[in-house]
């Protein structure tokens, strides 16, 4: 990470105006907590600087986008993405799902063809 001048970085980001002191604690949090994913680092950013909803909830997707502004200006290191191990369907086939796609059969119930008046 290059150092970086406080006098350069974004200030106002979705519609939150960011005091150094909040600055100073983003740069804090991704040094300490280092290994913590993107979401996770975003999260405990939100909960240490009040960055809330009205309802009270973190701002996790706001706060992850200004995280990556700031990786892009030189003031943070962010963890490198792991990657997602997909199985390529929406749920993983094993030797009762096959049966139960093969007899039409589902929880002892006879699978409808919806739609098609059979």
């Amino acid at each position: 990470m290059k150092d970086k001048s406080m006098d350069d970085t974004i200030r106002v980001f979705s519609g939150r105006t960011f005091s150094p002191e909040d600055i100073e604690t983003i740069i804090w949090v991704t040094r300490t907590y280092s290994k913590l994913s993107k979401t996770e680092m975003a999260s405990t950013v939100c909960e240490l600087i009040g960055w809330v909803t009205p309802a009270g909830r973190p701002k996790r997707l706001q706060c992850a986008a200004y995280l990556d502004v700031l990786e892009a200006n030189g003031l943070i290191e962010l963890p490198v993405s792991k990657a997602v191990k997909r199985t390529g369907g929406r749920f993983k086939a094993n030797a009762d799902t096959c049966k139960q796609h093969t007899t039409g059969r589902y929880n002892g119930m006879r699978r409808h063809n919806v739609g098609t008046g059979r």
